[in-house]
């Protein structure tokens, strides 16, 4: 696994789901649990995506491209948006040297390739 700033083993990565479909969430919450990731956060439209991103801080985003209010690709703008402002002011020190985000969209998807990508972002 590639190590991130402060994670060491797979339970310490911050993992956001985006989709607003319930049973799509609990569905990968589960398989990603399953391959031992613990800090999972779910989330269901694009907009309360940018707001948690101000105090979740994620490693990485598993975006549904079509979401209720903003579209998955506008979601990932904000939020990459947000966190380079968020690294240049010194009042967040935690955000030194977090904007680079993975993430993951959602089209199509089928769990197989979900932990692939994953797996991929992650490894050296």
């Amino acid at each position: 696994m590639r190590r991130l700033k402060g994670r060491d083993t797979v339970n310490e990565y911050n993992i956001m789901i985006v989709d607003d479909e319930p049973d799509i969430s609990e569905l990968l919450e589960k398989a990603l649990k399953i391959e031992g990731f613990q800090k999972i956060v779910k989330i269901g439209t694009g907009n309360e995506a940018v707001a948690a991103c101000k105090r979740e801080r994620p490693d990485v985003v598993i975006l549904d491209v079509m979401l209720p209010d903003l579209d998955g690709y506008e979601v990932c703008r904000q939020i990459r948006h947000l966190r380079e402002k968020l690294e240049d002011d010194p009042a967040n020190p935690q955000y030194i040297g977090q904007t680079d985000l993975q993430t993951i969209f959602l089209c199509g998807w089928r769990m197989r390739r979900v932990r692939f990508r994953l797996r991929k972002l992650l490894s050296k």
